[in-house]
């Protein structure tokens, strides 16, 4: 396999500084699309001393891939070697000029291998890698070569990351980006994921002028970059043959090149002529285009409503969070930014309703960023009003701490917490967008109302009390419309919060009653699900019910017997009352057909502890089947941790797809199990 790159462009810029410390290899405008290595450097140390540094790196990189023959592909010992050639570069400039004793750099760089693209960085300089298939840049996740200095500067072994993309994975329009800080500070990644989604105009020269009109006259640092687009792949076999010339051909071209030699001086000349007209012409036109063009924020926003009016929404939105980050950056007016995120936030409200504010379920693998990033971007979408986001990239950073063994330790988890009062407020905006759409969705409206209320509950969050008031006011309006809350009822998804079994928690003893529990079978899938029958214990009424039949009357007996088991299992768990959890378990079996999926999973909580009632596996089993198929979270979480329990290897992809369901929902503790069973 082979790949083909467009022409390469480049910018090397002294920006704000008045010294360019900066350095690319090839120099600016010297690069084709043969080239197989690209680096960019940002050297330190003050005039005449960082340009030497960024310089030096270079080279010695470029002199090390140019001399050292490979053995295969490039792995980590060869990039290891190279970073070390390009520390003993700066070591004996060092030791020949005491001055520069603090001369450094950083550096990223590009190989173009014959089986895999090699991308290595020391420093905050790492690559950006953008698919063009699907349309998002890919986080240049990494592995060390050596531990030390997070910089080059010749006294200990830096700590170099590398990334290795195989050809097989790339595709025609991908792009790698090298950059130095004075552009990272003005173009961030979701910018740079606006620009490589601009369709066909996102050549490399485009998309080169775009980072430089963000970049000239507002970056206080120099500015460098290198961007590298695939053109063309082609697979074993595929490749024409080479262009070989005839006789006739190679005469004619010998006679041409004897008469151009005649008046090469004249012809060379005139060429001068031509160049200095064109590039005085071009002065000229830049000048007026740069005094006439918009700012930037106004473009983006201009191009934003475009996109909009083309039914391109996610574009539309990218574009639209751009031109709220210039805005601010370039303190634009007030009226300008008001009206620009009023606009965004309309969209987004349109696109949320559309895709239903579902989170996109992910492995924890798939999870490349880092959960201070995911947090970061939270605080972002948060301050752009896109809550949904915000939600999404808070829920990924708790996964991540939850199940990162790197902050299984309470001190290192404790440094990085998610702000829980921006995720409840999150989660209730969310919900707002469903109670509040002329078709309203309550089911999806009472889950986010109701995990902002449990994160709400025992903690120091503190929001504004009206809207406190106000998300618990509408929580109790979803639960009526859905019928699983009599007016007046506390909100049962505390309750399920607040009753979850834990992995590997003990049942409740019934020994001293003098009772077993009963023997589970193998549950089937989440389909096999039968209503359950009346329990033995149940009271007259109970039979009473099942000879009347399913009619008005019985219905209306079996509602009013399920609103008052809530109610009373709310009252034993305010008292600690077994009595009143053994009346909530009858007057809960009482509702047969009318149990809903809040009431199954109280029934099944109860006779999966013993509390009140006989422990009883089966039944519990039975009701959390019932519950998780009526789609209530808890109970497909407890359906799932119940499978787990039994360790039956044929309950593991059922409990595993449970688990999922419950995560899907925002079930937080679903999702933390989820990562601890591997899935």
């Amino acid at each position: 396999m082979k790949i083909h790159i467009k022409q390469p462009v480049a910018l090397n810029e002294t920006g704000g500084k008045t010294t360019n410390q900066d350095f690319v290899y090839p120099l600016k405008n010297q690069a084709n699309p043969e080239e197989k290595l690209f680096i960019v450097c940002d050297g330190n140390g003050g005039p005449n001393q960082g340009d030497v540094a960024a310089r030096l790196v270079a080279l010695s990189l470029a002199k090390y891939f140019a001399s050292t023959p490979l053995q295969g592909q490039i792995d980590g010992p060869y990039l290891q070697a190279a970073v070390k050639a390009a520390e003993d570069s700066l070591k004996a400039y060092k030791g020949a000029h005491p001055e520069a004793s603090k001369m450094s750099a950083m550096m990223s760089l590009l190989h173009l291998g014959d089986e895999q693209i090699t991308m290595a960085w020391v420093g905050n300089t790492s690559p950006v890698y953008y698919n063009a298939k699907h349309k998002k840049i890919v986080p240049a996740t990494e592995d060390k070569t050596t531990l030390g200095g997070t910089i080059l500067g010749g006294e200990e072994p830096a700590e170099a990351y590398f990334k290795f993309v195989p050809l097989e994975d790339l595709n025609i329009g991908d792009s790698f980006f090298l950059a130095t800080d004075g552009i990272k500070e003005q173009v961030d990644d979701h910018t740079l994921g606006t620009l490589f989604t601009s369709g066909d105009e996102a050549t490399p020269d485009f998309l080169v002028g775009e980072i430089n009109n963000l970049s000239q006259g507002f970056t206080q640092d120099n500015y460098s970059c290198y961007l590298v687009q695939i053109e063309k792949i082609e697979k074993e076999g595929s490749s024409t043959a080479p262009y070989s010339k005839t006789p006739e051909s190679e005469t004619a071209e010998a006679a041409d090149l004897s008469s151009s030699s005649l008046d090469k001086e004249a012809r060379r000349n005139r060429r001068y002529a031509t160049i200095g007209i064109v590039a005085v012409l071009l002065t000229l036109f830049g000048i007026l285009i740069w005094n006439s063009r918009k700012p930037s924020y106004e473009r983006y926003r201009a191009k934003a409503q475009s996109l909009q009016i083309e039914n391109k929404y996610s574009q539309a939105r990218a574009y639209f969070d751009s031109a709220i980050a210039h805005a601010r950056r370039m303190e634009a007016p007030d009226s300008f930014l008001n009206a620009t995120i009023r606009e965004r936030n309309a969209l987004v409200t349109i696109l949320n309703i559309e895709a239903g504010t579902q989170i996109e379920e992910k492995a924890l693998e798939e999870l490349s960023l880092s959960p201070e990033q995911y947090i970061e971007q939270g605080n972002i979408m948060m301050s752009n009003g896109n809550y949904q986001e915000a939600r999404t990239n808070y829920t990924y950073a708790q996964r991540l701490l939850d199940n990162d063994p790197r902050y299984m330790d309470k001190e290192e988890y404790a440094k990085v917490m998610v702000p829980a009062d921006s995720m409840a407020k999150a989660l209730i905006m969310v919900a707002d967008l469903f109670y509040e759409q002329d078709d309203r969705d309550w089911q999806k409206a009472e889950n986010n109302y109701a995990q902002a209320l449990t994160m709400l509950e025992g903690s120091d969050i503190s929001l504004e009390d009206a809207l406190v008031k106000r998300t618990k006011i509408r929580l109790q309006a979803c639960r009526e419309n859905l019928g699983i809350a009599a007016p007046g009822s506390q909100d049962l998804e505390l309750l399920a919060e607040n009753t979850k079994p834990q992995p590997g928690a003990d049942q409740r003893t019934t020994k001293s009653r003098g009772l077993q529990e009963s023997s589970a079978q193998p549950a089937g899938n989440l389909s096999d699900l039968k209503e359950p029958t009346a329990p033995s214990r149940a009271n007259a009424r109970v039979s009473n019910l099942s000879t009347r039949g399913v009619d008005e009357a019985s219905m209306a007996d079996q509602r009013k017997a399920l609103a008052t088991g809530k109610r009373m299992f709310v009252e034993a768990k305010e008292k600690s009352a077994e009595y009143l959890y053994l009346q909530a378990a009858q007057y809960l079996e009482q509702a047969g057909p009318a149990l809903d999926g809040a009431g199954a999973y109280l029934v099944a909580y109860l006779y999966h502890m013993g509390q009140g009632v006989v422990a009883d596996r089966a039944k519990a089993l039975r009701y959390a089947q019932l519950s998780a198929l009526k789609g209530w979270a808890a109970g497909q979480y407890l359906y799932g941790h119940i499978l787990l329990e039994r360790q039956y290897p044929r309950d593991t992809i059922t409990a595993r797809e449970s688990l999922i369901k419950a995560a899907d929902q925002n079930y937080l503790d679903a999702i933390k199990r989820l990562g601890q069973i591997g899935n």
